[in-house]
């Protein structure tokens, strides 16, 4: 992974987590190095898909809440603006440090953006 990605090959360095994921379908660090490789790519749809299995692994990581509502408000989509508005909530819950304002902000972005969506009603979700 390491000799696909130093080459720029990022779509090799995917194949090889693919198939290591494949045997090794516990292993957060390759979770984590798929979906960032995903990230880099602007491939949202897919990043989302390792941040999912790292929130299976550990519910409880706020990081991985926070990074998978950021990740879902960069889509777009009305659906994962209201599924991202619930995790970066809960990154701020989990949350036991003073620094909260990445998760606040998102929240509150995330909230702009769907009050200034077409056809987003003010007793709506």
């Amino acid at each position: 992974v390491a000799i696909a990605k130093a080459q720029g090959d990022n779509s090799e360095a995917i194949r090889i987590l693919q198939g290591y994921l494949r045997i090794f379908s516990a292993d957060e660090a390759a979770y984590h190095e798929l979906a960032d490789i995903h990230l880099r790519d602007c491939r949202y749809t897919e990043a989302c898909y390792g941040y999912e299995e790292l929130i299976l692994h550990d519910p409880q990581n706020y990081r991985f809440l926070l990074t998978y509502a950021e990740v879902l408000y960069s889509t777009g989509e009305k659906k994962q603006l209201l599924e991202g508005r619930r995790y970066f909530a809960q990154s701020i819950l989990l949350n036991n440090t003073p620094s909260k304002l990445r998760a606040l902000y998102g929240l509150w972005i995330t909230c702009l953006t769907l009050a200034s969506a077409p056809g987003m009603r003010a007793d709506s979700e």
